[in-house]
C-alpha cells in the first residue's frame, strides 16, 4: 500500500500544503488555507482492506437556527450515494465532507498514478 500513501503524499507535497504524516495508522494530514477559510483534510490507508477514505472539513460553521435545515438539505445531497457524503457535525457545527475508494491492483503501475493526478488548474 505504500504507493497510495506514497501518492496522496506527494500530491500535498507538489501542491506546498504543510502536512503529518504517521504510519499507525497510515494517514496524511494537512491544513489548508484559502480566501472561504481554512480547510482541513485527512486521507486515511487501510492497507489490510485496500481501501483509501478521505475526509475533508469545510472552513463554515453552520449557526445553531440554520443546523436542522442544513441537515436536511445535506441529506439529501446524499441522496444516491455510496462511500461518500455530506455531514453536518452537530457538537462543532462544522460541515464535513467524507469519501473513500477501493484501491486497484496495479496501484503501483506508473501509467495508473498518471491518469490519478488532477488536470492541471484544478
Amino acid at each position: 500500500m505504500k504507493p497510495a500513501f506514497d501518492s496522496v503524499a506527494s500530491y500535498v507535497t507538489e501542491n506546498c500544503w504543510p502536512s503529518n504524516q504517521t504510519d499507525s495508522p497510515v494517514q496524511v494530514r494537512t491544513y489548508v488555507c484559502t480566501k472561504s477559510g481554512h480547510w482541513a483534510f485527512t486521507a486515511i490507508i487501510d492497507v489490510a482492506g485496500k481501501m483509501i477514505a478521505f475526509h475533508s472539513i469545510c472552513p463554515l460553521q453552520v449557526p445553531v437556527d440554520r443546523q436542522t435545515k442544513v441537515a436536511e438539505f445535506l441529506a439529501l445531497a446524499n441522496r444516491g450515494t455510496f462511500g461518500t457524503g455530506f455531514l453536518l457535525d452537530l457538537e462543532c457545527a462544522r460541515v464535513r465532507y467524507i469519501t473513500q475508494m477501493q484501491l486497484p491492483e496495479n496501484l503501483g503501475d506508473r501509467k495508473w498514478r498518471k491518469r490519478s493526478r488532477p488536470l492541471s488548474g484544478e
